[in-house]
């Protein structure tokens, strides 16, 4: 899976053109903003489907079923196989991660943890990586220590999930470091 938001869920659709790219990166933030409130609706919600979305943040479809194939191409939600009012529906996907925010300069879903011995929170990519060299402790869900070589090795074997630091991968890195 990969690790990071895909730009544009429907860049194969408009070839790319400059002026579509271009309109994506001006809405990334307020993309990111929308699927992070489908999602905490949607957690106590249940089973949705598009048109519940719809109504209940007095958006029209065309304003949503892209927010919908981003959360599904990230992993987030999943088709159950059933349909209402002739709309697939869809339900959280509770696998190996949670996700607790959005990055909000690139939208990718991220989860805030704890480093085991510092204390000190980081954004963790909430999809796993081929790459990865984090374990989050499954105990508990807040913690993360970055994995030994060994560690990774076995992880790989087994193929237990691995998560890479989001400063890895934000296109936006830079503009989080604090000044000294």
């Amino acid at each position: 899976m990969n690790s990071a938001l895909p730009n544009d869920i429907t860049g194969a659709r408009h070839k790319n053109a400059v002026h579509s790219v271009a309109a994506n990166e001006r809405v990334s933030a307020s993309k990111a903003i929308m699927r992070a409130a489908i999602l905490e609706w949607a957690r106590s919600f249940g089973r949705f489907t598009l048109k519940d979305v719809c109504r209940q943040f007095d958006k029209l479809p065309n304003q949503v079923s892209g927010r919908l194939s981003e959360m599904k191409a990230e992993g987030l939600i999943r088709e159950t196989g059933e349909s209402r009012e002739r709309c697939a529906v869809l339900t959280i996907n509770e696998g190996e991660r949670k996700v607790s925010d959005f990055c909000k300069k690139c939208g990718a879903p991220i989860m805030w943890l704890k480093h085991k011995t510092s204390g000190k929170p980081a954004p963790i990519e909430a999809i796993s990586s081929e790459q990865g060299n984090i374990l989050v402790d499954a105990s508990t869900g807040t913690m993360y220590r970055v994995a030994t070589n060994d560690e990774i090795e076995k992880a790989r074997r087994i193929n237990h999930p691995l998560y890479l630091n989001h400063f890895v991968t934000c296109e936006f890195a830079d503009s989080f470091k604090k000044e000294k």
